[in-house]
């Protein structure tokens, strides 16, 4: 991915280099199969992330247009050896059935977790039928969504990532458990890392792997 003249930031021993800036001290959060995490000291997490994953590109699009209080607000800050680096607040993850919020201990995130799970349930019963039905189950778990007694808001954010989506490919598809989801400090719940790219995982991972990721 590099070309002539082109500096790329890194990351070594515990220091993340940028073009033009002071390194800056990062620690590492953990790493998944695109996407290496890191937690700088200035409080914000740092993605590493494959050339060949989308979805915090797909994220940082839309997050640059639109306000969401659903949505990881998303930056791409520089190119990578391995693709891009992204820049997002830190949020609460995994989500749990309890959240503390200014306000006091709240379930209101989790049991907006469950209806969206439930229609996440449904539509990859109704619809999945190979690597390129993402489409029709995005859809049908916003369509099902609406029909709930959801948030507008946290409906217009599965619409927004739906419609990003749409632009990459009928195999991006959608996937909602605990280690996708978060909260931030008003106790709201953000669709974490809820995208992924059917085809790509099957290629990484096999028939196998694909599976794990249906519910």
């Amino acid at each position: 991915m590099n070309y002539q003249g082109r500096r790329d930031a890194r990351i070594s021993r515990g220091l993340l280099h940028l073009p033009g800036r002071k390194p800056l001290g990062v620690s590492r959060l953990g790493k998944g199969m695109f996407t290496r995490a890191w937690l700088g000291l200035d409080g914000k997490v740092y993605l590493d992330v494959d050339d060949s994953a989308y979805e915090k590109e797909i994220l940082a699009e839309i997050t640059q247009e639109t306000r969401s209080k659903h949505l990881p607000h998303t930056e791409s800050i520089e190119f990578t050896s391995k693709g891009r680096l992204y820049r997002m607040p830190l949020y609460a993850s995994p989500l749990r059935a309890y959240v503390e919020t200014p306000q006091g201990e709240s379930t209101v995130p989790w049991r907006q977790y469950r209806v969206i799970k439930s229609c996440w349930d449904t539509a990859y019963r109704d619809h999945w039928r190979s690597v390129y039905d993402g489409y029709k189950v995005k859809w049908a778990v916003v369509e099902c969504a609406r029909r709930s007694k959801l948030p507008k808001a946290l409906v217009r954010a599965l619409e927004l990532l739906a419609e990003g989506s749409d632009n990459y490919g009928s195999s991006y598809a959608f996937e909602f458990s605990p280690r996708n989801l978060a909260t931030d400090a008003k106790g709201n719940l953000i669709l974490l890392d809820v995208l992924f790219d059917a085809e790509q995982v099957r290629k990484r991972r096999g028939r196998r792997g694909l599976m794990e990721r249906m519910p």
